[in-house]
């Protein structure tokens, strides 16, 4: 199955994280990035700007053409329209977001702009889990032809928030909106969206297990050099 996903984001590996503070109120915390190079669309769309929300994960998801900062700061804009500012918007180091422009712009509309240390994408993991469901699902949907992948754009945005979510217990179209989302169930749409979404949660817990064998491994191999050098 051919991948819309022609070239993943690399960059140096340095750094630690650091805690980043937020309040437990919904718009207070955005978390930002861009996936992408995608499929080329005849309107030139290559990439997708992610906005997550931290306290309700309810996530917006915008084609634009470039990762430029003219192009994140015109989604910001329109996103201010409806929503307002965040107090704080999280982003990794890339260009768009350590350009002038971006940091002008979180000045002067008093927004606090943290970035994450390079090579540590658990610092903006609320976009990261958004994008590994993404990516799978859109390229499913897109088989017969890969440059239409933002016409579904709209409708996944709509069911990533009108979707339970497991650390909230809640969607996030609810946790924002108070009310439960009324809309036509698209159920193939949906199982995809879960099918990723359980594949995720069982790498997260194959990722922690071994992380657990290894730790468990280091306890045993220093408590048998203890006991070697203290053996008679």
């Amino acid at each position: 199955m051919p991948c819309i996903l022609t070239n993943k984001k690399s960059g140096k590996k340095d750094g630690f994280l650091n805690p980043i503070p937020k309040e437990d109120v919904p718009l207070s915390t955005y978390h930002v990035d861009f996936i992408g190079p995608l499929s080329s669309t005849n309107k030139k769309y290559q990439h997708i700007l992610t906005i997550v929300d931290a306290f309700t994960k309810f996530t917006w998801l915008y084609p634009v053409r470039s990762t430029s900062a003219e192009d994140a700061l015109d989604k910001l804009k329109v996103q201010q329209k409806t929503f307002g500012n965040p107090k704080r918007i999280i982003t990794d180091r890339g260009s768009a977001f350590t350009s002038k422009a971006f940091g002008d712009y979180c000045t002067n509309e008093n927004i606090q702009h943290f970035q994450i240390t390079t090579g540590v994408p658990r610092g903006n993991g609320h976009v990261e889990r958004i994008h590994r469901t993404l990516i799978p699902v859109l390229t499913k949907l897109s088989i017969a032809d890969s440059t239409k992948w933002f016409k579904l754009v709209d409708t996944l945005q709509r069911i990533l928030n009108s979707t339970f979510n497991r650390s909230t217990k809640w969607s996030p179209f609810e946790l924002l909106i108070g009310v439960t989302m009324r809309n036509k169930e698209d159920l193939h749409l949906r199982d995809l969206i879960m099918e990723e979404m359980m594949e995720e949660l069982q790498e997260q817990r194959d990722e922690l297990r071994q992380d657990a064998k290894k730790n468990i491994q280091k306890i045993q191999a220093e408590n048998k050099r203890t006991y070697d050098r203290e053996c008679p």
